[in-house]
């Protein structure tokens, strides 16, 4: 997914009227800034609008569900191995059971059954995202690098010489507060 617009990069960049080929050479290097920043961070920051919900399956074998793996504990907290932001439908969820979503509002890492151990297999539909819409902190970030990415480019084109510094990167500092922690 793209965290920006052709026009939120023209904007931040103060590009004025780009031609078709610059727009899409933008279009092209805001899906490579937004690749960035998903692996600086471990996570997706949205949506698509486009998207289909997507089902995620946990088993004792691929060792996601409780008591199985890293975190044993009675079966009732099935901890996620991505962000959750809307639970669509958990088919093998009996009807009646009433689910603790933690934290409290999107992304959701763990659900907890009010009772009874999660089934083997569990397969819970959803969107598997951090938020619906990125956050402007994610979208001005990936304003900063499609335009440092494409003025490093406009350089190399008219011959001058590659920065010593290589490629922009993601600035720490910034994404820092939305890095995921992913155990082995």
């Amino acid at each position: 997914m793209q965290y920006a617009t052709i026009e939120d990069v023209e904007e931040y960049g103060g590009f004025t009227n780009p031609t078709e080929a610059e727009r899409a050479m933008l279009d092209t290097l805001i899906s490579a800034a937004s690749k960035m920043i998903d692996d600086e961070c471990n996570r997706v920051f949205g949506v698509p609008p486009d998207a289909v919900t997507v089902a995620k399956t946990f088993t004792a074998d691929n060792g996601l569900l409780p008591g199985t793996g890293l975190l044993p504990d009675s079966g009732r907290t099935l901890y996620l191995d991505d962000d959750l932001y809307d639970v669509v439908s958990i088919p093998t969820l009996p009807v009646g059971t009433t689910l603790t979503y933690l934290p409290d509002h999107p992304p959701y890492y763990a659900l907890v059954r009010s009772e009874g151990a999660w089934e083997d297999p569990t397969t819970i539909v959803g969107n598997w995202a951090y938020s619906n819409t990125p956050p402007v902190s994610i979208v001005n970030e990936t304003c900063r690098l499609t335009c440092a990415l494409h003025f490093q480019r406009q350089g190399q084109n008219a011959g001058e010489n590659r920065s010593p510094f290589g490629p922009p990167h993601p600035d720490k500092r910034i994404l820092s507060h939305y890095r995921r922690i992913k155990l082995p």
